[in-house]
């Protein structure tokens, strides 16, 4: 049901009204989970809530518009709130979210249109203006049909109906936030995953009173703290803990806890009900018969004794309570215990669950972590001793994730060869088998681990070790949604996961002796590592299609890199002549090569490409693979890159794809006017583009054509041409409604305006600029401290150097900074201390730094510039000439 109509200005406020309600959700949301393009999505709405009211044009085509996106905006927070986990939400929503977020930005653009002032509307023609809200409504049309089949949301019926609706999403999207559990919360990524069931304490298969004191026990006395805490509270209530993890983790707390707290029985491991209650009473010196259960209970009952409670802890606790067809009965067995008011129960468990029908105390114990680095360091050498090499150790070390059974067996191993040189090199080819002093569970992590899979509960989910192969490739581990997103052919993930452990960081991951078993013994099949590649090859491709939008893509960038490893680990094994769909993986490492370029990191497999280039590849691979050389540089390391663009040209008659065209044609273009100077070859190219996206009606390709027209005028000294194509540049950034781009646009309209002398208004378009990046959540980026390095170059023009130089300290002071560009600071202020006759060292200090800094990137003209202002200098004695 639509809104109630009575006239268009009432309903504009009505439309307001809807969007100052939906507004604090968004809010919310972006601000608790870091949506991709919510931040945008949010700020455009909060800044179209002021616009709405001082519409004076178009009245009725505007009311429409955003009565509509009043409805998305609503179907965009039922659909966070109904995915139950908001913040990481499918690729393929990613992207409809990402268009409805450009969409929004041009409805910004019409409505900003429609104001009561001349300025921007005279910036565009009528026929645009039009062309604008015909993008409008297509854009709204898309993004309703998506949206409302996704979220099953309906239309707003009326104001007081959606102003309560969005304050219940607000309060469940607030619980959202308050409940998601740490391991899910948190950016911690170090695995607290391992099948192994082990500690450095040996396992027993009859039961003692006590366990012996551990002789060596090291890391955990913040665990021991917070149980002995737990215990002897004062509450009334005695504790019920569960000590979850990995089997060796607990098993070596409880140790360490029993030999704390004096005359505390222990038991261990069983198969079901019946036998743990046996071993208990076997343990207590129960004799068992027809109902040893009630036997056992009774015996405790009977301890209860005012001020002298009993702690019974029973180790190992998922051997029992792990089979199906016992768990029932189990978990029976332990509330009948819990019941006992001065009996305190502890049990360790492998896994992420804890037995029903008990109320465990609160707060849960968290998840134990590995050993800290100076707590395995200390267990190796309390066994193996403190005087070996510590490069060696520390490598050594690296190889059992701090997983105890592993540190000790390794550390044994040093003891008998005495040479950890000699272990790293037995590694490389025996890997898990080498850490093995006998052949149980206790002695052999290969047995560990093997025995650890057959277990019933790996048993009942025969998928889970098919996830554990996964995982063996995976150093990043892998992270819940990516799990079930990426689709791989695994019944019950969720449960698979759960049998497994996930770690603090939300992620499912595998300490590596754990991975190099499996790789020796079950590695994955490639169809499976495929499909997972496929996955990523999606976010990817999510990353580069808005890579324009730097904040909006933020998230998507944080899930590319958590998982940067992995991308790595699976190319490094599918790029290879046996893979069936090479083609498909060496797209998917362009991609990843794009994303590493942009975002600062490395990858050394694009190198790797040529020889695997099948002979009959389609025509538009190879294109893709030399743009993609042409645009990052990388003919730098190839000679030459003439062939290279010749055999391009040759290439782009043979398909259809102007996406990719256009990519090629701005890396020539670049090519030709930076590094070979040629102007005319350079805008060929951008011409041919241009009219291309003319045709097209293309306004990103267009306003982006623009731009890069302007700064090559600019930087030839045509002011006036170029200040035009960045007035045309600003106009299509509008329309397109990318606010990134409008921003370099109006930057390069005040670098014009600054040449020709219009300060004021190149002071009005630096600071339009800024705004924009503010706008689209791109403050503080290096994109900002570039256009600060212009505006403080603008100051010096004006000899307002102290404005100047405190821009340039700014910029100095920005660790995360690009090196370059704080190189260029620290040149300019040192010009501009020694003009305000600062002392002669610190304008030294600040050149030495800036020319180390071109030095090591291989910028020659910036060292000369540095030189120049030390000749210009030392004549009037302030600084020495270098020789």
């Amino acid at each position: 049901m639509p809104l109630i109509r009575t006239t268009v200005d009432s309903q504009l406020g009505n439309i307001v009204s809807c969007l100052e309600a939906i507004a604090p959700v968004l809010a919310e949301l972006h601000d608790g989970f870091n949506t991709p393009f919510l931040h945008i999505i949010s700020n455009t709405t909060l800044s179209l809530i002021g616009l709405t009211q001082n519409v004076k044009r178009n009245k009725e085509d505007c009311e429409q518009m955003l009565e509509q996106t009043c409805n998305i905006l609503t179907a965009i927070c039922s659909l966070h709130v109904e995915h139950g986990k908001a913040g990481y939400l499918p690729p393929h929503t990613l992207q409809h979210l990402g268009m409805f977020a450009e969409t929004l930005c041009q409805i910004h653009t019409f409505i900003d249109a429609q104001q009561g002032g001349k300025k921007l509307r005279q910036l565009f023609r009528q026929n645009e203006m039009s062309g604008l809200l015909k993008k409008c409504r297509t854009g709204l049309d898309e993004a309703i049909s998506v949206f409302k089949t996704e979220s099953q949301n309906t239309a707003v019926s009326d104001i007081a109906d959606l102003q309560e609706r969005m304050k219940t999403m607000h309060g469940q999207v607030l619980h959202l936030i308050s409940v998601i559990p740490d391991d899910e919360a948190g950016t911690e990524t170090r695995s607290s995953y391992s099948v192994s069931n082990e500690s450095n304490g040996r396992s027993s298969t009859s039961f003692s009173i006590l366990p012996p004191q551990p002789k060596i026990f090291h890391g955990r006395s913040f665990e021991l703290a917070a149980i002995i805490h737990l215990i002897t509270r004062p509450s009334g209530t005695p504790a019920r803990i569960a000590i979850l993890e990995l089997g060796a983790w607990a098993r070596q707390v409880s140790h360490g806890l029993c030999c704390t707290i004096p005359r505390s029985p222990l038991a261990e491991s069983s198969t079901n009900n019946r036998d743990l209650a046996e071993k208990i009473a076997d343990c207590v010196g129960v004799k068992p018969g027809k109902n040893t259960i009630q036997a056992v209970v009774r015996y405790f009952a009977g301890l209860a004794v005012p001020g002298k409670p009993v702690l019974l802890v029973l180790d190992n606790m998922e051997t029992p309570w792990e089979p199906r067809e016992s768990r029932g009965k189990v978990e029976e067995l332990l509330a009948l215990l819990s019941d006992l008011q001065h009996l305190a129960l502890i049990v360790t468990m492998r896994g992420a669950q804890r037995p029903a029908k008990v109320a465990w105390t609160h707060p849960f114990l968290p998840p134990l972590q590995p050993l800290s680095e100076d707590a395995a360091l200390q267990t190796f050498q309390d066994i193996a001793g403190d005087y070996h090499e510590r490069e060696h150790v520390t490598q050594l070390l690296q190889l059992t994730d701090s997983l105890p059974l592993a540190i000790e067996l390794i550390a044994n191993l040093a003891v008998d060869y005495d040479d950890c040189a000699f272990i790293l090199q037995r590694w490389e080819t025996e890997k898990t088998r080498m850490i093995s002093a006998g052949f149980d569970r206790t002695s052999s992590l290969d047995v560990s681990i093997a025995m650890s899979l057959a277990s019933p509960r790996l048993r009942a989910l025969p998928d889970a070790p098919v996830l554990l192969s996964l995982l063996a490739i995976l150093p990043d581990g892998i992270s819940t949604e990516d799990l079930l997103q990426s689709n791989l052919p695994i019944r019950d993930p969720r449960a698979c996961k759960s049998a497994l452990l996930a770690t603090c960081g939300g992620r499912l991951k595998a300490l590596t002796p754990i991975r190099e078993h499996m790789l020796q013994n079950s590695p994955p099949s490639p169809p499976l590592v495929l499909i997972l590649q496929n996955h990523f090859y999606t976010l990817l491709e999510v990353y580069r299609k808005y890579v324009g939008w730097p904040m909006a893509n933020l998230q998507t960038k944080g899930n590319i890199a958590s998982n940067l490893g992995n991308i790595h680990a699976i190319l490094g094994r599918t790029l290879s002549k046996e893979n069936q769909e090479i083609e498909n993986t060496i797209y998917c490492t362009i991609s990843l090569h794009r994303f590493c370029q942009s975002s600062g990191h490395s990858t050394g497999l694009m190198g790797r490409i040529p020889e695997l280039l099948p002979e009959s590849c389609s025509p538009r691979l190879r294109f893709s693979f030399i743009t993609e050389v042409i645009a990052f540089h990388m003919w730098k390391l190839m000679g030459n890159p003439e062939p290279l663009i010749q055999e391009a040209e040759a290439l782009r008659e043979r398909f259809a794809d102007p996406g990719l065209q256009y990519r090629f044609s701005l890396a020539a273009a670049y090519y030709y006017a930076y590094a070979k100077r040629n102007i005319p070859k350079a805008m060929e190219y951008y011409e041919m583009e241009l009219s291309q996206a003319r045709a097209l009606d293309h306004d990103f390709r267009q306003a982006e054509i623009h731009i890069n027209i302007a700064q090559i005028r600019w930087w030839t000294g045509d002011y006036r041409t170029a200040l035009v194509d960045a007035d045309s540049g600003r106009k299509f950034s509008k329309i397109a409604g990318n606010l990134q781009q409008e921003a370099l646009a109006a930057e390069m309209q005040a670098m014009c305006l600054m040449e020709l002398g219009a300060y004021s208004g190149s002071l009005e378009h630096f600071q339009q600029a800024r705004q924009l990046l503010q706008l689209c959540g791109m403050a503080e980026t290096n994109m900002e401290y570039d256009i600060l390095a212009k505006l403080a170059s603008l100051h010096e023009e004006k000899t307002e150097y102290a404005a100047a130089r405190e821009i340039h300290v700014k910029i100095t002071r920005n660790v995360d900074l690009e090196r370059y560009m704080r190189g260029v600071s620290l040149m300019n202020l040192a010009a501009i201390d020694a003009v305000m006759g600062a002392a002669t060292a610190d304008v030294q200090n600040n050149l030495d730094k800036a020319k180390e800094i071109f030095s090591n990137f291989d910028h020659p003209t910036e060292l000369v510039v540095c030189d120049m202002v030390i000749a210009d200098l030392a004549p009037s004695g302030k600084i020495p000439m270098k020789t």
